[in-house]
């Protein structure tokens, strides 16, 4: 993608994890993409700048609270520059049998699990790999995918593909800022 681009993409990226930093890495250093990655809790994270895109792919279904979840979508919009975007996914697994069936009964959770204040829509998934893996993961329906995004100007909702729902959402001159 970026070798269409007018004008030259510098990636942020941010991420808990240093082991997933480091692949990201190697494929922005492949692709050529100049970048600047962070290790960081993305919940407390603060960028010294605005951006042309922020991008939430594959975050918030780990976030446990809708109160947790609707703060990082609306500060992610605060760091959009004044044309920016802001781009969402919400991971649709609940709807689809073979995700549905990897739902372990949260009485079964290990610990670091049992102290969460579950609300509708949180799941303990069997991610199923090389060794027993267990993820927080949550199913946003409709109704509170509205509430997540309140007050954010939609430019696109859609589904690409039958996993996800993506939103996006573009400040500018008739774009209203409720976020900052």
């Amino acid at each position: 993608m970026h070798e269409s681009q007018p004008l030259p993409i510098v990636y942020h990226g941010v991420d808990s994890s240093p082991a997933l930093l480091k692949t990201a890495a190697s494929a922005l250093q492949q692709a050529g993409v100049a970048h600047h990655l962070q290790v960081a809790n993305l919940l407390h994270y603060t960028p010294t700048e605005r951006f042309d895109l922020v991008a939430l792919f594959g975050v918030l279904h780990h976030i446990p609270s809708f109160a947790e979840r609707q703060r990082l979508v609306h500060r992610a919009w605060a760091w959009t520059a004044p044309t920016g975007l802001l781009a969402i996914t919400l991971w649709l697994f609940y709807e689809q049998a073979n995700w549905r069936e990897r739902i372990v009964p949260w009485e079964a959770a290990p610990p670091p699990y049992r102290n969460l204040a579950l609300e509708p829509g949180d799941y303990l998934l069997d991610w199923r790999r090389d060794t027993a893996a267990l993820r927080y993961c949550h199913y946003t329906d409709a109704e509170e995918a509205a509430r997540l995004v309140d007050g954010l100007p939609l430019l696109a909702d859609y589904r690409a593909d039958a996993a996800n729902r993506y939103l996006l959402f573009r400040r500018g001159e008739n774009a209203d800022n409720p976020a900052g």
